[in-house]
C-alpha cells in the first residue's frame, strides 16, 4: 500500500496539470445585448404590452442614449414595432412630433396597441398634424379594439365634450364604465365627475358621491383629487358647504407638492365655496392664488370676475370676464363640461351697458 507521501507525489502534479488545462480554457462567451433589448431596457414604456421588463418612466430616461439605442434597434429590424414605437416616444418627448408620427404609424400598422393610442393623442392635441378630433376618435376606437383602456377614456371624453362626435353624456358614462371594467382606475374619477355635474339627477349625484367617497377611503393617489372634486360638486349645488370646505382643505393638505394643476383647481374650489359663505376677501385671495399658478384657466378669470362684482368692483369684474372670454376663444376645449360661455357673454354685456 503506497504511503501518503507517495500518493501526494502522484496526485499533486496531476492536479497542477488540471489547473493549467482549466486556466488555458476560455470562459464561455456571455451573450451580448441586442439593440432591441438595449432600447427596451433604456426606454421601454411601462404601459406598452411589448415592454419586456417593468418599463422606464420618461423622467428617468436618458433621452440621448435612448435615441441612439432605439435608432440602432429600428435600423437593425425596421419591423420591430416595440422599438419603432419607443423611438417615436423619445422623439416626441424631445419635441420632434413630425419625426415621431411616422414611427407611431408604422408601429400601429404592425399591431402596437400603445402606438395606435398615441396616434389618437397626436390628432387630439394637434402634435405633428392638424388637430382633428374625429380622426383621433377613429384611432382611439382602433386602440380600444386592441384592448386599450386609455383609449376608452378618451372616447368617453369625446362624447362628454362633443369633440369629434355628437355630445352624448349617456354614451360617455357607458364608455367610462367599460374603461373601469378594463381596469382603468382613472376612469372612476372621470365617471364621478360626469355624474356629479350640474344637470345630474339625484340618483346620478348619489352614485358620484359614492365613487368619490370610495376613492377617498382607499387613500390612494386619486384621493386628493376625489376630495377636491366632491367639494366642487357640493359647491355647484350650493349644499353642504362647510363639509365641502373641509374636503377642499384636506385636499390641499394631502396632494403632492408638485401637483400644481390640482392645487390651482382646489384653490378655485375654495374660492367658490367661500364666496357662497360670504367670506369674500378669503375667496378673492384664493382665486388670485389660483391664477398665480395657472393664469390661462378660463374658469379662474370668470370666478375672479364674479367675486370682484360681489366686492363692488364692477370695472375689475368686467375686465376679468373679458380675459376669460379671450382665453376661451383661443382654446374652446380648455374648459370644463359645465362651464357656460353664453352666461359669461351675458355678464359682460349686462355690466358693460351698466358701466
Amino acid at each position: 500500500m503506497p504511503s501518503r507521501s507517495t500518493v501526494a507525489a502522484i496526485l499533486l502534479p496531476a492536479a497542477a496539470g488540471l489547473m493549467l488545462i482549466a486556466t488555458a480554457m476560455p470562459l464561455a462567451a456571455q451573450p451580448l445585448e441586442t439593440p432591441a433589448e438595449a432600447c427596451d431596457r433604456i426606454a421601454g414604456h411601462p404601459d406598452d404590452a411589448d415592454t419586456i421588463g417593468a418599463g422606464v418612466l420618461i423622467e428617468d430616461v436618458d433621452l440621448a442614449a435612448a435615441e441612439e439605442a432605439c435608432g440602432a434597434a429600428v435600423e437593425a429590424d425596421p419591423n420591430n414595432r416595440h422599438a419603432t414605437f419607443t423611438l417615436g416616444r423619445i422623439l416626441q418627448y424631445q419635441g420632434n412630433f413630425e419625426g415621431a408620427l411616422p414611427l407611431f404609424e408604422r408601429a400601429a400598422t404592425a399591431g402596437s396597441t400603445i402606438a395606435t393610442t398615441w396616434l389618437g393623442h397626436a390628432y387630439w392635441d394637434g402634435n405633428g398634424v392638424a388637430q382633428d378630433y374625429a380622426r383621433a376618435v377613429e384611432y382611439y376606437r382602433a386602440a380600444a379594439d386592441l384592448g386599450s383602456s386609455d383609449a376608452l377614456v378618451f372616447i368617453a371624453f369625446a362624447y362628454q365634450l362633443g369633440l369629434g362626435v355628437e355630445e352624448n353624456a349617456a354614451t360617455a358614462a357607458e364608455t367610462y364604465r367599460l374603461a373601469i371594467e378594463a381596469g382603468n382606475e382613472s376612469a372612476r374619477l372621470y365617471l364621478a365627475d360626469l355624474l356629479g355635474g350640474l344637470d345630474a339627477t339625484d340618483d346620478e349625484f348619489a352614485e358620484a358621491v359614492a365613487i368619490y367617497e370610495a376613492l377617498i377611503d382607499e387613500d390612494g393617489d386619486r384621493a386628493p383629487s376625489a376630495r377636491n372634486n366632491l367639494a366642487y360638486a357640493w359647491s355647484q349645488r350650493g349644499e353642504n358647504l362647510e363639509e365641502a370646505e373641509a374636503l377642499a382643505v384636506a385636499a390641499m393638505d394631502t396632494m403632492a407638492e408638485d401637483d400644481l394643476s390640482l392645487r390651482a383647481a382646489t384653490l378655485d374650489t375654495l374660492a367658490a365655496i367661500r364666496m357662497q359663505l360670504g367670506r369674500l376677501n378669503e375667496a378673492f385671495g384664493d382665486i388670485k392664488a389660483a391664477l398665480a399658478i395657472d393664469p390661462m384657466r378660463v374658469e379662474h378669470w370668470d370666478r375672479l370676475g364674479d367675486i370682484s362684482l360681489m366686492l363692488e368692483r364692477e370695472t375689475d369684474a368686467v375686465r376679468a370676464w373679458q380675459r376669460a372670454l379671450e382665453l376661451y376663444l383661443a382654446d374652446p376645449t380648455g374648459v370644463g363640461a359645465d362651464w357656460d360661455v353664453e352666461a359669461l357673454r351675458h355678464k359682460i354685456d349686462e355690466h358693460l351697458v351698466r358701466g
